[in-house]
């Protein structure tokens, strides 16, 4: 229940610091988990939530029964009913739990299995989603490299000169100062 609802005040929730305090990793750290499943779904649709992701690794299976088909409906049933919500995702008709767990008296998977390899799935998608953007960056450096070195070439020539120009008269002045002051010097007795 809310704070303040049922007639508890709010500051009466907030300070009880040490139940905030003890839960508050957990609560963040589904939240962010909850933020990237539903960031992948939204990004790349329900279907093609894994696409262009190639293994998984098998030792975080959660069931013997486990493909990909179920790590796919695992984010999409996440996506649509949020965490701990088993019986809703087995219950959904378009996810593929009711038939492997809803005709049979297959057990779910224990909430730790389950959990170890939502982050695995997580992982997957981060380095698919790594390796996308190295070659989407990669192929518009190569196709831009030469139009970006020249623009910096001409702008720097049309502003006053390259940065290494710039670089050797500033040195001259220092090296003219050094020696102008050390001249006015009287000599050491």
């Amino acid at each position: 229940m809310p704070a303040g609802e049922g007639g508890t005040p709010p500051m009466a929730v907030l300070t009880k610091w040490d139940k905030i305090k003890k839960y508050a990793i957990s609560w963040g750290a589904r939240i962010i988990l909850l933020h990237r499943i539903n960031r992948a779904v939204g990004t790349y649709g329900e279907e093609a939530v894994l696409e262009g992701v190639r293994m998984i690794g098998e030792t975080t299976l959660p069931a013997s029964w486990w493909e990909r088909k179920h790590d796919i409906d695992l984010l999409r049933g996440i996506a649509r009913h949020g965490f701990g919500a088993v019986n809703k995702m087995i219950k959904d008709k378009e996810l593929c739990f009711q038939q492997t767990i809803g005709a049979s008296s297959t057990p779910w998977p224990s909430a730790e299995k389950v959990g170890v390899r939502l982050r695995a799935i997580l992982v997957a998608l981060r380095l698919r989603n790594v390796k996308s953007m190295k070659k989407r960056s990669f192929s518009t450096m190569s196709s831009s490299a030469h139009y970006t070195s020249a623009t910096a070439t001409a702008s720097s020539h049309a502003v006053g000169g390259s940065s290494s120009t710039k670089k050797k008269k500033k040195k001259k002045k220092k090296k003219k100062k050094k020696e102008s002051g050390s001249s006015n010097k009287a000599p050491a007795k």
